[in-house]
């Protein structure tokens, strides 16, 4: 019982002594943890448009908007390229090593977002506010699990939160600085080359200063953002030659889809960041954030005017607004720092309320292996020589295997629907004459009902099939399944070989 007392005494004097780097400590070991344990992909864009893209363009396959004009900006996937290149110059080639490696340095980039927190909040707090700040960036429930995705809204939030914060700072200065406004408005036309919809921050925080009657300060912020787009073009012309613009291709698909994907009604990402916040604590935290704007102008009115253009289109998923939790991160602690009820006692129940929640959560998700059985079953598979003509069974909630796992090349052929599976046989059927030595086929099925609705009508056509493995889903995605069955599939694998007859 010393011990610990005097294990927790130091851990005390380090934070009093060394307050920032005691929150990269914190902010480092869970993001670790995350490189380790939580593997695989959260959305088909975190690894269809970015990993998949990179390993092609490795390999001399050019999987970038193919068939259509380019929607994304090319940079980011180039980045990733890049650090896949480095690791093919040393050997290492193996998928799940290589994306130890690009999680790691997802997880390295993130945590330039625990000083730009601290920092930011200590210019117009306290010491203890600035702390709090920068803990909530380093162990928000969401934020190890979301730093090592490869996600373009969430690799952009340290540059969002740096460029707004920077215009606020420079805002509340006695001599304000042309250089200053410049930059901050260069990092927030960054956060667009990453991703286009973080353009709104910068219009959000370019009309306050119009409001403000702050000329000079908005007409270099606006030429620190432009810069930054005409940057996005030459990066165009180099990439493609010539000026493609993608962010107006991506205006125009998605004018063209705007009801093809989730949709939901107006209010939903705002219920979104009231849930994330967990309640009841988020309702007073939101209070603070609202308050906060009186201090920091900029990065609240960036956020809003972010968080109400999405609201208006009807595509809403909750990874969309991911960019502006470090803002309400700033906001709110600035917001408690100046509220009346500081020091309350009911305020430390709060606290106390959302340490707990949070801490079971942050568990959770910082060892949430996500998309395990899809990206088990390519990693499986690629460990087997002959497993070279594979069959994907998808037939409830279709997506494409994650073939990069393979690691080499293989025959894969997705089944989306039975029709196309008994195509698929009759095609195996009408070959004259089967080579007796031709490789097996394996199957992997991805069930959402049960196996045997499965193999019931497998095994008319390809009998007998031998059970090579069973990959369960991660604990998130059997809670996802449970809590909602009908919308959450099962996410399990089965594989099966096939000898032929």
């Amino acid at each position: 019982m010393i011990k610990s007392d005097n294990l927790l005494n130091r851990f005390q004097d380090l934070i009093g002594r060394h307050p920032l780097m005691s929150l990269m400590l914190i902010a480092g070991i869970l993001r670790l943890l995350a490189v380790i344990f939580a593997k695989g992909y959260m959305a088909s864009d975190d690894h269809f448009l970015v990993i998949e893209i990179a390993d092609g363009w490795l390999n001399g396959i050019n999987r970038w908007s193919v068939g259509k004009p380019p929607q994304r900006s090319i940079l980011y996937p180039y980045s990733v390229t890049a650090i896949m290149w480095l690791l093919k110059q040393i050997s290492v080639t193996k998928p799940d090593m290589v994306m130890y490696v690009v999680r790691f340095v997802h997880a390295l980039w993130s945590m330039t977002l625990i000083p730009i927190l601290y920092y930011g909040v200590k210019r117009f707090a306290d010491e203890k506010t600035a702390f709090t700040a920068g803990l909530m960036g380093a162990v928000f429930f969401v934020m190890p699990f979301m730093s090592v995705r490869n996600l373009v809204e969430f690799v952009g939030l340290p540059v969002i939160l740096a460029g707004t914060l920077l215009a606020d700072m420079n805002l509340k200065s006695e001599e304000r600085r042309n250089s200053l406004w410049l930059f901050s408005g260069m990092l927030l036309g960054f956060a667009f080359i990453i991703r286009y919809q973080n353009c709104t921050f910068a219009l959000g925080g370019f009309i306050y200063l119009l409001f403000r009657r702050e000329w000079r300060g908005a007409l270099f912020f606006a030429a620190g953002a432009v810069s930054l787009v005409i940057l996005e073009a030459v990066i165009d012309v180099l990439s493609y030659g010539k000026l493609y613009l993608p962010y107006i291709n991506l205006l125009k698909y998605q004018s063209e889809h705007v009801n093809a994907f989730v949709t939901n009604p107006f209010y939903v990402h705002f219920g979104t960041v009231l849930l994330g916040f967990i309640p009841p604590f988020s309702l007073l935290f939101i209070w603070w954030a609202v308050k906060g704007a009186k201090k920091m102008p900029v990065t609240f009115w960036g956020a809003f005017a972010f968080l109400f253009v999405h609201s208006l289109i009807p595509q809403k998923q909750e990874r969309f607004i991911l960019p502006i939790l470090p803002a309400v991160m700033a906001l709110g602690m600035t917001g408690y720092y100046y509220s009346k009820l500081k020091g309350k006692a009911v305020t430390k129940w709060f606290w106390r309320w959302f340490w707990a929640v949070n801490t079971i959560l942050l568990i959770i998700t910082t060892f949430n292996y996500s998309q395990k059985a899809r990206v088990e079953s390519m990693i499986k598979l690629g460990a087997i020589e002959d497993a070279r003509n594979i069959v994907v069974i998808n037939t409830e909630h279709p997506m494409n295997p994650p073939s990069y796992y393979l690691g080499r090349e293989a025959d894969i052929t997705t089944i989306y629907d039975w029709d196309a599976f008994y195509s698929f046989a009759d095609s195996l059927e009408n070959i004259p004459m089967r080579n007796i030595n031709i490789e097996p086929l394996y199957f992997v099925v991805y069930t959402h009902k049960p196996l045997n609705h499965y193999l019931f009508k497998m095994t008319e056509r390809f009998h007998p099939l031998e059970k090579i493995e069973h990959i369960k889903p991660s604990l998130v995605d059997a809670l996802l399944h449970f809590m909602n069955p009908e919308h959450n599939h099962s996410k399990e694998a089965y594989i099966f070989r096939w000898e032929g007859r």
